[in-house]
């Protein structure tokens, strides 16, 4: 059980390191993987825009424990509990909260059980633990904002290294506990995670102007009568802050290395799952000083060219016809669907845990009825919220010449100029941040920068965005992307701190692992089909 420290003074050595003299690790970029020519100064003071906390790390002395974290965090985090725990991993109950546990907050706000469940395996197939990691934890609110959160894990056996980590969509900062934080703290990671900087969805009304619908008409049960509100749509939240909190989150990480062991951190990386991917790819373009690389896992795209407000609409405008066709793929609502770059439909029949399509089992009527329409509308509150036309009918192309969106959104624009190594790892069938219109185009982007030494595309042969859909939802025919993204983890870290370059970028086959370029010489860059039964 974790039991919350004594706050007392401890023994204090005093250590003092200036951010400009940090000679390892994340400030210096010291590695042989980084393009020199593209990266640019690695070592700066931060800026209003990067953190407008002003986080500093230097002038802190080694006061281990809670009550050095404490004094640490003075100023820059409030709400702050710090415990000491007898394991950090997901084994102790007391490392994730529960669900609705922050008091005030409206139901749906703060998930922290459901967050890291979201994406990840189910049961036995999740980040396995073969230990216990003793160590302090800590969670805390940034000093500005109740609603920015992060927490914090600090292994008593460290490895000397941090890993900063972005949550998917909008979830809380225990998004990654099963997919991330389980599997580096075992290694002796340093870990801190971010919100991001809001909360996540509350249950509003159609009448509600920022909310948004779960699913189109006609869904069957409640889904089609289900509203949410979230917390992005509100003004005081915005793109710019995903990065910003990410920044923030990768400075406490070193600020609380160097008070509770010692010393910085010799390296930092970037890792995150979706929203929390593409925070990932900005972050190793915009402030590139603060990292040491990154693992993008199924990164959202957003371009003038191509975003999830062109993708949906080709989705939404075809499914009712499919539907009324009894699924059938040869139908042309279908065949345009598939034409524009989603994975193909898989049929289980009925399957009472999937609550999305119980009858049918039907691979496009579980993202109809839970994701297409719900994170068209989460993306077009915050970048067209004067739209309120249907979503089938949505015209990015109209609304940005009319209303100039890319311009506005341009906070959210990633542009594949990358100045830190980048592993990209997503799945084929992914049919929430598609292959063909989101990780290939982003392959695409940074090559065409000039930065291709600089970044890896691993396709997951069949696999999908939820990981879990495997197991209760019955589609076993989709593979897991998390092993695939860990392994690349791996791949990372002798990249950047032995500069063994990662493997090429490469199809990993159904049932396949990732390989060296020896063992890989055969394999493709792209997978030649999006799904192979």
């Amino acid at each position: 059980m974790a039991k919350p420290w004594k706050v007392g003074v401890v023994g204090m050595r005093i250590v003092s390191v200036g951010l400009l003299a940090a000679s390892a690790g994340m400030f210096t970029g010291g590695c042989g993987a980084t393009d020199e020519n593209a990266r640019g100064p690695s070592t700066s003071e931060p800026t209003d825009e990067s953190d407008p906390l002003h986080i500093s790390i230097d002038g802190f002395g080694w006061w281990r424990g809670c009550a050095g974290i404490n004094f640490a965090l003075r100023g820059v985090a409030k709400n702050v509990t710090c415990v000491e725990s007898d394991d950090l991993t997901t084994n102790n109950e007391a490392t994730t909260p529960l669900d609705n546990s922050l008091q005030g907050l409206p139901a749906g706000a703060f998930t922290p059980r459901t967050d890291r469940q979201v994406i990840s395996p189910e049961g036995a197939s999740r980040t396995p633990i073969t230990k216990k990691v003793p160590g302090v934890q800590v969670s805390a609110s940034f000093g500005d904002k109740d609603e920015a959160r992060f927490v914090v894990r600090l292994p008593n056996d460290w490895n000397g290294k941090l890993v900063t980590g972005a949550s998917s969509s909008t979830r809380s900062e225990y998004g990654l506990d099963y997919a991330w934080s389980d599997y580096v703290v075992q290694q002796g990671y340093a870990f801190i995670a971010t919100n991001k900087g809001m909360y996540n969805a509350r249950a509003t009304t159609k009448d509600d102007p920022a909310g948004c619908q779960l699913a189109p008409d006609g869904a069957p049960g409640p889904f089609s009568n289900t509203y949410l509100h979230f917390y992005f749509a509100d003004p005081q939240n915005s793109f710019k802050e995903w990065s910003v909190r990410t920044v923030q989150a990768a400075k406490i990480g070193q600020r609380l290395s160097l008070v509770h062991y010692g010393r910085l951190a010799q390296r930092n990386y970037a890792v995150g799952i979706s929203a929390g991917g593409w925070t990932v790819r900005h972050v190793l373009e915009n402030y590139p000083a603060y990292f040491d690389g990154g693992i993008d896992w199924e990164g959202v795209l957003f371009t003038a060219e191509q975003n999830l407000l062109r993708d949906y609409p080709v989705a939404l405008s075809n499914w009712p016809a499919y539907r009324s066709s009894n699924y059938d793929t040869n139908s042309d609502a279908y065949k345009n669907i598939i034409a524009y770059g989603y994975g193909d439909e898989v049929k289980v029949g009925p399957q009472a845990a999937n609550p999305f399509s119980p009858q049918q089992g039907s691979y496009f009527e579980t993202h109809a009825n839970n994701y297409w329409q719900l994170l068209h509308c989460f993306a077009a509150r915050k970048v067209d919220p004067t739209y309120n036309g249907p979503w089938a009918q949505y015209d990015y192309g109209a609304r940005d010449a009319e209303l100039h969106l890319t311009e506005k959104s341009k906070d959210g624009i990633t542009s594949g100029k990358i100045r830190r190594p980048l592993i990209s790892v997503a799945g084929t069938m992914d049919n929430i941040c598609l292959m063909k219109t989101d990780n290939r185009v982003y392959r695409d982007l940074v090559v065409e920068n000039g930065r291709g030494n600089l970044h890896r595309l691993y396709e997951v042969q069949n696999g999908n965005h939820i990981d879990r859909y495997k197991q209760s939802y019955g589609f076993s025919t989709l593979e897991f992307v998390q092993p695939h993204a860990q392994a690349a983890f791996d791949q990372l870290a002798q990249w950047v701190e032995k500069g063994v370059p990662a493997p090429k970028g490469q199809c990993i086959p159904r049932g396949g692992k990732l390989v060296g370029d020896r063992e890989a010489g055969s394999r493709p860059e792209h997978c030649a089909n999006l799904y192979e039964p």
